[in-house]
């Protein structure tokens, strides 16, 4: 995917920001992690998010210029919530064994 990534994962939380700024941080994230996130804090953002990445599919389809974004992954706040979640129990039943 991102061979030349500045970390594992970048991180974007997106929530009152213009189009502009949206498509900015899914950018960002895809362009400087191995894996970018994007959360959108609202189901706003979330069409937004993912009517983005259409867009950018459907313009490599077409053979424009576009951004590769095959490394983005859109997660909901309580997507993000629910795994960190598990994750703190996973850790707290280990401990306790």
């Amino acid at each position: 995917m991102n061979h030349n990534a500045r970390c594992f994962m970048a991180i974007e939380i997106e929530n009152l920001v213009s189009r502009k700024h949206l498509m900015g941080g899914a950018i960002n994230a895809s362009a400087l992690g191995r894996f970018g996130v994007v959360i959108p804090w609202s189901d706003e953002k979330l069409r937004a998010f993912i009517r983005l990445v259409r867009y950018l599919h459907y313009l490599r389809y077409a053979e424009k210029n576009t951004f590769d974004t095959s490394n983005l992954l859109i997660v909901t706040k309580e997507q993000m919530d629910t795994a960190v979640l598990e994750i703190l129990e996973q850790r707290i039943e280990n401990v306790a064994q």
